[in-house]
């Protein structure tokens, strides 16, 4: 598989080797997206799922009555987004050449095109650009359910520098599609994510995560408190990682048969967004959402019944909504049923897709797991304590299961197994009250499934940042963490060459760093270089 030198005309524009003026904050809380396309001559190829995404944020957030501006950091900025409030370009003071020589491995060792490379890094080049206090980064196969729950991540994210879900699956052990990040605090992680990459430890950009996360929350209490003066973003203390649950992260991987029975994850509460192409495909569900939750022409239960069974579960997150939440939660339903339709007619294809990408079943999945089994159409399974349980919906089965194993086959319809959660548990998430499941992240000990081949490797240990926690760590998880910084002076090489600032940077060993000829191979960690 080879690469074009046209997938890769945008890389020299992306990376300056230069000092970059910082940007200005520009809201308290923002959304972004990131787009990549190597080329100002062809379209981003994810327009059409940015477009879907960032217009249902939109009407999401004016639904409850609010606005979450959003923004877009891409290598075409010149093209027009109306459905975008601010574009800036993928910019990065990092020097391109070392990961331009990996290109070549790259394709060998993944058989995927360096264009690819750039894709996955242009995330963590991004973050760095933050123009939020608080900047949630979407992927742009995400859709969001709740516009109340999206304006309360800036509470549920204001005892932690960095959230993400941590799905702990064959798929991966952590998802970064929704990376909610502080942007006072990028610059002790995100430059040493971006280094990562020329590891080629992973094709994609996630697992590079399980070095530098882990790594930087296991700073101690002690340089966390001596950074407290320092101002946002100067210190090098902990850093705060917290993991989102799957209620706000519903993470569906492919469906390859639409008639098969599958399992959506479970959840305890209502869900902030859905992040799946597989769920978008299947379109066959539209007439069973449109029978059940009704639409715009008033199918089935029609929206008026989507929005009594709203609010009549106002309290399912733990008891004590107020009537503001109440009248939320009904308005959110109300407007994923006016996306519904009527006739509960499937979107086609559209021209150039690969497969169906429907707004709509979205739409519909949404309302499912917003409903904790209510809504129109018949079939409500009766539930202890409302969402004082947990549930999982049935892909292909009827809608009347409690407490089973697995519900009877029904053909276009979803089931719901439903188990309570134990004595002591609950799951308590409103828009201005509630943990949502937010906790700190639990990092992975070796043995633990899912995990690459190089976890493991390095000195440093992980754990959780402060005090006995970290020091319990000690010996039980280990990653390639990034060395004590140094300030490396210019030093003549054998060869010739200096030791450039981004050597000390790099969370990857010396070993490999030093040979970065022309670039690392002159620091005084390099014994060519002495």
């Amino acid at each position: 598989m080879g690469n074009t030198s046209d997938d890769l005309d945008t890389v020299s524009e992306i990376f300056t080797n230069a000092t970059l003026p910082p940007d200005s904050s520009r809201s308290p809380f923002g959304v972004c997206y990131v787009a990549y396309a190597g080329t100002h001559d062809r379209r981003y190829r994810g327009e059409r799922l940015l477009e879907v995404a960032a217009t249902q944020v939109r009407a999401a957030a004016a639904a409850v009555g609010t606005s979450v501006p959003q923004c877009l950091v891409t290598d075409q900025p010149e093209r027009p987004r109306p459905y975008i409030d601010l574009v800036l370009p993928l910019r990065s003071s990092a020097d391109a050449t070392p990961f331009l020589q990996r290109c070549a491995d790259y394709t060998r060792r993944f058989e995927r095109p360096c264009k690819l490379y750039f894709g996955y890094m242009a995330k963590a080049v991004a973050v760095l650009q933050s123009p939020y206090e608080t900047t949630v980064f979407l992927d742009t196969d995400t859709f969001v359910c709740s516009g109340a729950l999206l304006s309360a991540l800036p509470r549920l994210a204001s005892g932690y520098d960095v959230l993400l879900s941590m799905p702990r699956t064959s798929q991966g052990w952590l998802n970064s599609g929704v990376l909610v990040v502080r942007r006072d605090a990028v610059r002790r992680w995100a430059p040493a994510w971006l280094d990562e990459f020329a590891s080629l430890d992973d094709f994609g950009d996630q697992l590079h995560l399980l070095k530098v996360l882990p790594a930087a929350s296991a700073a101690s209490a002690d340089a966390a408190a001596a950074d407290a003066g320092r101002g946002p973003g100067g210190g090098s203390g902990a850093l705060r990682v917290g993991e989102l649950p799957p209620e706000l992260h519903l993470r569906q991987g492919s469906v390859p048969d639409a008639t098969a029975t599958a399992k959506l994850p479970a959840v305890r509460g209502p869900v902030l967004l859905l992040h799946s192409k597989g769920l978008a495909s299947l379109t066959a569900f539209d007439a069973f959402f449109a029978n059940r939750f009704g639409g715009s022409s008033g199918g089935g239960g029609g929206a008026s019944s989507a929005r009594g069974a709203a609010a009549s579960r106002a309290d399912g997150g733990g008891g004590g909504r107020t009537t503001a939440d109440v009248g939320t939660v009904a308005a959110t339903s109300a407007q994923l049923a006016s996306m519904l339709g009527g006739d509960g007619q499937p979107e086609g294809r559209r021209p150039k897709e690969k497969a169906v990408y429907s707004a709509r079943t979205l739409a519909g999945f949404c309302l499912l797991l917003l409903s904790g089994g209510s809504g129109g159409g018949g079939g409500e399974v009766e539930r202890p304590g409302r969402w004082g349980a947990q549930w999982q919906w049935v892909l292909n089965t009827n809608g009347t299961c409690v407490e089973c194993a697995k519900p009877p086959r029904l053909m276009g319809a979803a089931g719901a197994v439903v188990q309570p959660l134990p004595p002591g548990e609950r799951h308590a998430c409103a828009p201005r009250h509630g943990s949502c499941g937010v906790r700190p992240a639990v990092w992975p000990s070796r043995g633990d499934p899912g995990l690459p081949a190089w976890y493991g490797r390095g000195p440093a240990a992980v754990g959780a940042a402060g005090g006995a926690a970290a020091a319990a760590a000690v010996g039980a998880v280990a990653v390639s963490a990034p060395p004590a910084p140094t300030t490396p002076t210019p030093a003549a090489s054998a060869r010739g060459g200096v030791c450039k600032a981004f050597c000390a940077r790099s969370a990857m060993e010396w070993p490999k760093k030093c040979r970065w000829r022309g670039k690392c191979d002159a620091c005084a960690e390099c014994p060519r270089g002495k």
